[in-house]
């Protein structure tokens, strides 16, 4: 019998790489989730979890993380606030037309996200700079510029949306060119049967709740479409 403080969706999370909580055949056993089941899950397994991509060398990703943040003006004791999430993260997708798809290295990409207020501040003062010029260059500019707004209001800044203009986008544009060669190279090192990674890509969130947050939206989301 579960523990009463345990959840019926619970008992189903369990492993290293939870798929079959997220199948609908679960989902469709189940009244519902607890409250608190997504939150629960969104700690575990991507702010407390070494990412499956490579748990057989997980110090990688410390050595990543701190290479990201020495990389955008933060300091080695800033790492803990680098996360990773998507299929390199949970070993799955929860991407709805990803349908639980395992990690592949030769097509998946490994999705960061940085956790400051700080950084988001600075973000924040290039898109409203963005915002006071007169026109947007072409309607994909347009866009971009349209969904950093919606963003914002979320708590959010997704970096390849902001226009590469300006020296702070530039920055994190620079970083992810040299992070993607030093994790290619540091899998290349560590790994007997090495992969490259094709592409990589940054959020930056203004605290915790706004990254939660989100991510729970995008589970619930799957959640909702896999029923």
């Amino acid at each position: 019998m579960m523990n009463k403080d345990i959840t019926e969706w619970g008992k189903y999370v369990s492993g290293d790489v939870p798929k079959n909580a997220f199948t609908s055949e679960t989902l469709n056993k189940i009244d519902g989730l607890g409250s608190n089941d997504i939150r629960d899950f969104i700690q575990l397994y991507i702010l407390e979890s070494i990412p499956r991509f490579i748990i057989d060398r997980p110090f990688i990703y410390n050595a990543v993380r701190r290479h990201i943040v020495k990389n955008i003006g933060l300091t080695d004791n800033d790492y803990n606030v680098v996360y990773l999430t998507g299929s390199a993260q949970l070993g799955f997708s929860l991407h709805p037309t990803k349908e639980r798809k395992s990690f592949n290295p030769k097509t998946s990409d490994l999705d960061f996200f940085i956790v400051s207020p700080k950084l988001f501040g600075e973000l924040k003062t290039v898109f409203e700079q963005w915002g006071k010029e007169p026109e947007k260059k072409d309607k994909q500019s347009e866009r971009a510029y349209e969904t950093s707004k919606k963003n914002l209001q979320s708590g959010f800044f997704q970096i390849l949306q902001l226009s590469p203009r300006y020296k702070h986008v530039i920055k994190y544009l620079k970083m992810e060119e040299t992070t993607l060669n030093f994790i290619n190279y540091l899998l290349k090192e560590s790994l007997t049967e090495p992969f490259s990674i094709k592409k990589i890509s940054f959020r930056v969130y203004k605290n915790y709740d706004a990254a939660i947050n989100q991510i729970k939206l995008n589970i619930e989301y799957f959640i909702k479409c896999a029923r």
